[in-house]
């Protein structure tokens, strides 16, 4: 008998499924969406902020290509471009989450600012891949529920609009199915209700921040930084690598914030 595949394997093999599954939105509008299971992203608690991770860093930020991150927000004129050539945004991004770890606070925010831009910065491969497909399933989730609203909005007939409107049920079996809603229904994997923004606001980038935070935003540019984790150790040696700092503020946070 051939013995199961290592821990590995099955985890290689299940976000290859996972990216494939995101990657292809036909069956997404049938089949049901699922977040990804963080037990197949492992990853090492801590990054060595002064090794070279071979990370991808605009020159400047009007470098930075935004518009693959946010397609929602992306400036409907095609000729306004950046320095770069890729599309702007109509707007900035101005919320940033450093070390944004599996993206819950990105999940968070992203219903209570739905007109802002948020994005979330981490070092670790795995956890960024983690929240990006997170990000990517919460959207498909929120297009196909989007989808099927206005379906049933379009299906209804006119004396159960009446009856809406009114305030009224349009039959008693309708009360009973509102009231005891389907066994097979899995609320942990798909939503019932819409979100503000539908989590299009949110992103996340692979960023030493300790090094090239400067290359991705302007100056004054940021109204809220989130840094949800001891910055650094409290040892002195580790200092050095302290990300937040007066200089920090200075350049990045609007004034008056």
């Amino acid at each position: 008998m051939t013995p199961p595949p290592p821990k590995r394997q099955k985890r290689d093999e299940y976000r290859k499924a996972t990216a494939e599954a995101a990657s292809q939105p036909g069956p997404s509008d049938v089949a049901e969406i699922k977040l990804p299971k963080k037990k197949y992203y492992r990853q090492r608690a801590h990054a060595n902020p002064f090794s070279d991770h071979h990370l991808k860093y605009p020159l400047s930020p009007a470098h930075m290509d935004w518009s693959s991150h946010y397609p929602a927000f992306v400036d409907p004129d095609p000729s306004h471009t950046n320095l770069a050539g890729a599309r702007k945004l109509l707007k900035d991004v101005e919320v940033v989450d450093i070390g944004c770890g599996f993206g819950g606070l990105l999940i968070g925010l992203a219903p209570l600012l739905p007109e802002s831009l948020i994005v979330g910065m981490e070092i670790r491969v795995s956890v960024l891949e983690y929240v990006t497909t997170r990000i990517q399933a919460l959207r498909a989730q929120q297009h196909k529920l989007r989808a099927a609203t206005a379906t049933a909005a379009g299906s209804e007939t006119p004396s159960q609009q009446q009856a809406q409107i009114d305030g009224k049920p349009a039959n008693a079996n309708a009360t009973a199915d509102a009231a005891s809603p389907s066994p097979s229904t899995d609320t942990e994997h798909m939503p019932t209700t819409l979100v503000p923004g539908s989590y299009e606001n949110i992103s996340a980038i692979r960023s030493n921040t300790m090094k090239f935070f400067p290359n991705f935003f302007a100056r004054h540019q940021l109204s809220k930084i989130f840094i949800c984790f001891p910055d650094p150790h409290f040892k002195a040696r580790k200092h050095k690598a302290r990300i937040i700092s007066e200089t920090l503020n200075a350049e990045s946070i609007i004034i008056g914030f």
